[in-house]
């Protein structure tokens, strides 16, 4: 904790506050121990239980008023009722006179008492500000910090990882230095810290090879910051091959500084590796995704809708791992009277196959697909439809141009997902057509994964009246409950 004293206050802060000593120096050496500033009109009324004398004191307008409205003699029993209490200082504002029985008490106590011209809300509001400073936790740690496109990157990492070369480049480019090997930093808010240079330090920098360099001398004033919001720590690693480093983005990581969160992103180092142009995209990246943009879960987004389902109106949570799906897809019984069946992973285009289309509401369909493919591999013939933005027209169109454009020749399988919706009657009505102009389609309801990768394990193996029953009966075995 800050050691401050009223002669801290006194000579550190004498012209913002426009103090004016009233009492002898005497008190000055007095200890402030807390950021919490008092005004003691009931103490002055008589009312000293709650006191909280620990606090620096303010006398406003309203304090003065009353002390001038009382007689000799309620004066002296109002000014002993606060001084019987061991106070910090005492402060009146507005440059109002203080009764002599004020001063007399006070330089008997030894308690100093200034004089402020400043009104009473304008000078709390200064005084506040100074000591929440002075008060606020704080820590220092070995880092350099630099102002990257208005972002506060806190670069940590072992001696000689490169910390003061990467921020002499970053200010070669324009950006500005705050701090270099010892970083101040103090928590000015719940969520809010704030980095500072070493007083005896300022701006200059130990570049190894070279030595001590000011950078204010040599880049001018606008190379430099006097304190700045951290908002990232860098933290600097020399390259291992054994580790793992951080490949795609999705999921932050976290490090806590005075009780507050803030991203942290490593970086390995090696040789050749231009970490400047690194951090100018760790800051911009950093902005972006204050704004709302977060690149890499959008990009893992466009890659996998499924993922995302639950971002939108569905609610689809597959809890088996890929490779344990893949196994049971490739795992599973023969049905009854296939022989030498065996299901494959990939298919090659054959125009022997049956289609397959899947219709659903909402994104229910593209989730399907990517996750049966991420299963099975790409699949020949398989499309998707949803109904989301489309009539009953729209619908039946789209449905007979799968149809009509499907390169399989065996016919087709319509997968819906609920039994009597308006998907539902679309298909059987496209479905119903069809079978008087092509090839037979089947439509399917209740469709689920199961149901899918026994689909894509069989339609080349039988035919499509053979392979209707096949993927009921598996769409109903997938179904169960445990307790």
């Amino acid at each position: 904790m800050e050691n401050v004293t009223v002669e801290r206050l006194y000579s550190e802060r004498q012209k913002v506050l426009e103090l004016t000593l009233l009492t002898s120096e005497n008190g000055l050496k007095r200890g402030i121990p807390n950021s919490e500033i008092h005004r003691p009109g009931l103490a002055l009324a008589g009312y000293v239980e709650r006191f909280a004398n620990q606090r620096t004191q303010v006398l406003g307008e309203t304090e003065m008023t009353f002390l001038s409205s009382q007689d000799q003699s309620g004066r002296k029993k109002a000014v002993e009722n606060i001084f019987r209490f061991d106070l910090p200082c005492l402060i009146i504002t507005k440059g109002i006179v203080p009764p002599v029985e004020l001063l007399e008490a006070a330089n008997r106590k030894e308690v100093p008492v200034f004089s402020t011209q400043l009104s009473t809300v304008e000078f709390i509001n200064r005084l506040s500000v100074y000591l929440d400073n002075l008060f606020a936790p704080h820590t220092t740690v070995h880092g350099t910090l630099v102002d990257v496109y208005g972002a506060g990157l806190l670069y940590t990492g072992k001696s000689g990882v490169g910390k003061s070369e990467c921020a002499l480049d970053l200010v070669e480019r324009g950006h500005r230095l705050v701090a270099d090997d010892v970083v101040r930093i103090i928590r000015k808010a719940p969520r809010l810290i704030v980095g500072t240079g070493d007083e005896l330090l300022g701006h200059h920098m130990e570049v190894r090879g070279i030595g001590i360099i000011d950078i204010e001398k040599l880049f001018g004033i606008r190379a430099i910051r006097l304190q700045k919001r951290i908002e990232v720590q860098v933290n600097l690693v020399h390259w291992d091959d054994q580790a793992e480093f951080e490949r795609l983005g999705i999921e932050d990581k976290y490090t806590t500084i005075l009780g507050v969160e803030i991203p942290v992103v490593t970086i390995p180092v090696s040789p050749g590796k231009d970490i400047t142009v690194i951090s100018e995209v760790i800051a911009m990246n950093h902005m972006l995704k204050i704004y709302g943009h977060d690149s890499a879960k959008e990009f893992s987004r466009r890659l996998s809708p499924a993922r995302y389902i639950g971002e939108k109106r569905w609610a689809i949570f597959w809890k088996a791992t890929s490779n344990s799906l893949s196994t049971a897809a490739l795992c599973l019984p023969p049905s009854p009277g296939l022989k030498n069946h065996e299901p494959r992973a990939t298919t090659k285009r054959n125009s022997g196959m049956v289609g397959c289309i899947i219709l659903t509401h909402g994104d229910l369909c593209f989730g399907l697909k990517d996750t049966l493919e991420g299963i099975m591999g790409k699949q020949e013939g398989l499309s998707v439809v949803s109904n989301v933005g489309m009539g009953k027209d729209e619908l039946i169109s789209a449905l007979q141009h799968r149809v009509s454009n499907r390169t399989c020749t065996e016919g087709a399988v319509i997968f819906v997902d609920m039994f009597g919706t308006s998907c539902w009657q679309m298909a059987k009505k496209v479905a119903s057509a069809q079978r008087q102009d092509g090839p037979e389609i089947a439509v399917i309801t209740g469709v689920n994964l199961p149901m899918l990768v026994k689909f894509f394990s069989l339609r080349e193996s039988v035919s499509l009246n053979q392979l209707v029953p096949l993927i009921k009966e598996e769409g109903e075995k997938g179904i169960r409950t445990e307790s």
